[in-house]
């Protein structure tokens, strides 16, 4: 992620709108280093189910989440930002 990116997803951010807030942290973690095609793992949460699991990712939406492949063929929607790119 770069100053740019950063700059341009807080320029509209209004602190009492959490939709705003949300916009503008997706924008942000989508200018990340997780792209189509990446090995990326669950962060480790103990209160979620698949914590620690890793798989593909097979596509981005425009709202910060992204479609990932787990290990066993299951396809699974998972927020960016529960994501650590793996390779």
């Amino acid at each position: 992620m770069n100053q740019e990116t950063i700059q341009k997803a807080v320029e509209h951010v209004d602190l009492s709108n959490a939709k705003t807030i949300a916009e503008a942290a997706n924008m942000i973690l989508e200018d990340s280093a997780i792209k189509k095609g990446a090995t990326v793992a669950v962060i480790d949460d103990p209160t979620y189910s698949m914590a620690g699991l890793q798989g593909k990712v097979t596509s981005l939406d425009k709202v910060g989440y992204a479609e990932v492949q787990m290990e066993d063929g299951t396809n699974v929607s998972l927020m960016i930002n529960q994501l650590v790119l793996i390779k």
